[in-house]
């Protein structure tokens, strides 16, 4: 299984519900009540004293900065832009540690733009692009080397349409497949290479 096969959409959907799960069942369930939090930053602490979460709110809706935070720690695990309750503005996921895992852009509550992945020694894995929360256009995934690995294009979410080139760690082209509706079939293969 390639990494083009895994949806961004659903990684940061898991990762945002791995997370409240988290939260939910170590510290408790937070409400707010009887204060006016409107235009104020609001800090979540645990037991311990240490952040879960900081976020502002306008008219009773998220509005600019959100994060949130590792269990137990001070390291960010999100890193979220809202405007008046809908993702608007820069995304950001992490690894422990602050290091970054995922990184893109919201316009008006959907995913738009290349979207980059990282692996947790800080190495790009893989960008792809985003329309109307769906991976529509060019994708790329790269050894850890930086050299390119395979590209091809998604159309209407991870379904692989149009050509869709490997290539080894040395940057040779080494098989070439033509899909269409996530159907791929290989039209060319290096015999000489191994890999």
């Amino acid at each position: 299984m390639f990494l083009h096969n895994l949806s961004f959409k659903s990684l940061t959907t898991n990762l945002c519900r791995i997370l409240f799960i988290l939260v939910f069942l170590t510290t408790g369930c937070h409400k707010i009540e009887g204060t006016k939090t409107d235009g104020k930053q609001v800090v979540i602490k645990d037991k311990n004293g240490l952040p879960i979460e900081i976020y502002t709110l306008k008219d009773s809706l998220l509005h600019g900065e959100r994060i949130l935070f590792f269990p137990g720690s001070k390291d960010t695990a999100v890193l979220e832009t809202h405007e008046n309750g809908q993702f608007n503005g820069a995304y950001r996921s992490f690894f422990l540690k602050n290091k970054l895992k995922l990184k893109g852009q919201y316009i008006n509550d959907e995913m738009v733009g290349l979207w980059y992945k990282y692996d947790e020694r800080g190495f790009l894995i893989e960008e792809v692009t985003f329309s109307k929360n769906k991976e529509n256009g060019p994708f790329k995934e790269f050894f850890p080397s930086g050299q390119l690995s395979v590209s091809g294009n998604y159309k209407n979410g991870n379904t692989e349409d149009g050509p869709l080139l490997f290539y080894n760690e040395e940057g040779k082209l080494v098989k070439k497949m033509i899909c269409s509706g996530g159907i791929c079939r290989t039209q060319w293969k290096d015999n000489q290479s191994t890999k």
